[in-house]
């Protein structure tokens, strides 16, 4: 009896020792576990939310209709670029800055000589933005209303023109913008970004480089940028 009495508490002792053991082996790789899930939360200089700045240049396409009878160049195609500033909150919601411009370049040949027209598109405007991160990725949409401006330039190489500036004329408007991007963390705080914007500028195209009437009346543009993004 007494043997079976030992026998039983040897047992007990033994699945009590081998129940700890495997309890403390679980805990142990809870533990593992967690620091691993801790080492990869998101360093607070990468996070989503922050303040942001912001410069990108590419290629623009003005796609409505452009009052110009150039025999060289297309008064639609042209550099695009871009820069400004994001805030973006806990929500991944914030607001910014955006200044955005673009620019043509053509020539027109008559029998009174050569003329040189250049078109220059510039925005400003405030804007509500978003972001959302995964892992090294970054995507994310801009929207806002702001103040654009148009600038003509004609100059000419016929006498007495002499490649002197013929007229210049400046108009102001306004307009809206839509964007998205998507980013790829290179550092840090350095993030190699791609942008596609839409951009509908009301401003009107009152007369052509002769001085007759137009009936155009703003520029729809779409541009496709690179650049960076960094994180103060």
């Amino acid at each position: 009896m007494i043997r079976i009495l030992l026998i039983s508490v040897l047992l007990f002792l033994t699945g009590f020792h081998a129940n700890a053991q495997f309890v403390g082996e679980v805990h142990i790789s809870e533990f593992k576990i967690l620091i691993l899930q801790k080492r990869r939360i998101i360093p607070p200089a990468t996070a989503d939310n922050g303040h942001f700045l912001y410069a990108s240049a590419g290629i623009g396409h003005i796609v409505s209709k452009v009052y110009s009878d150039w025999t060289s160049g297309d008064a639609r195609l042209g550099p695009d670029w871009c820069a400004g500033y994001d805030w973006i909150g806990k929500k991944r919601f914030g607001a910014g800055l955006l200044y955005s411009g673009f620019t043509s370049t053509g020539k027109t040949n008559t029998t009174y000589g050569n003329f040189k027209q250049r078109f220059l598109l510039n925005y400003i405007a405030p804007q509500f933005a978003y972001r959302i991160r995964q892992s090294k990725w970054a995507f994310g949409g801009r929207a806002g209303i702001g103040l654009a401006i148009y600038t003509d330039r004609i100059t000419g190489d016929c006498s007495p023109c002499d490649d002197r500036s013929l007229s210049r004329k400046t108009v102001c408007g306004f307009g809206y913008n839509v964007g998205i991007f998507a980013e790829y963390e290179i550092a840090g705080k350095l993030w190699f970004s791609c942008g596609l914007n839409f951009l509908d500028n009301y401003v009107r195209q009152d007369k052509d480089k002769f001085g007759i009437p137009e009936n155009g009346n703003g520029f729809k543009r779409l541009g496709l940028d690179l650049g960076i993004r960094f994180q103060l």
